[in-house]
């Protein structure tokens, strides 16, 4: 049975609990969940934690972090620019992420490369550098973007565009 996880005196919640599986009793169906919670993520009990934030990024699994310890336990990397030993190591690995990825999209490498950035904002502004907006062009922007979208409109104006704002007009 799927439990409340809290330190504190848990009658009240199990009581609430119990009330709101009477009424959605079709969350009972999320009881093999409760054991992916517990064995990926038991740090979020332990520390008292409700992890909401998956916008700006997901939290990762303890076999993510394992997964990930015994790779850079198991190798030497680096600069995937350079040509010793341990950048080649790291080039391999980089290449073959681009790979699968371009695989699974089932993009053809012909006409697709996969790009690896910091972030959602950092690739965003690489298009906005890159899109080659010009006098008369126009660039409309729709109320709810992103703080990055948003951004992309200052290249288009920098570039003669005109921006146009589904709030402004």
């Amino acid at each position: 049975m799927i439990q409340p996880n809290s330190g504190r005196d848990k009658a009240p919640e199990n009581h609430a609990f119990k009330a709101f599986l009477k009424s959605h009793p079709s969350f009972e169906a999320t009881q093999s969940l409760e054991g992916v919670r517990q064995k990926e993520y038991g740090r979020l009990d332990a520390t008292g934690h409700t992890y909401l934030d998956y916008t700006g990024g997901g939290l990762y699994s303890d076999s993510q972090i394992l997964e990930h310890l015994n790779l850079l336990r198991g190798d030497v990397f680096g600069n995937p620019h350079s040509g010793n030993p341990a950048s080649v190591t790291t080039t391999r690995l980089v290449d073959s992420a681009r790979d699968y990825i371009l695989e699974y999209f089932n993009a053809s490498p012909d006409e697709y490369v996969a790009i690896f950035t910091a972030n959602a904002t950092a690739a965003i502004k690489l298009v906005g550098e890159a899109y080659p907006f010009q006098s008369g062009d126009r660039y409309l922007l729709t109320f709810d973007n992103h703080n990055s979208i948003n951004g992309i409109g200052e290249f288009a104006h920098m570039k003669g565009a005109c921006v146009w704002s589904t709030i402004l007009g």
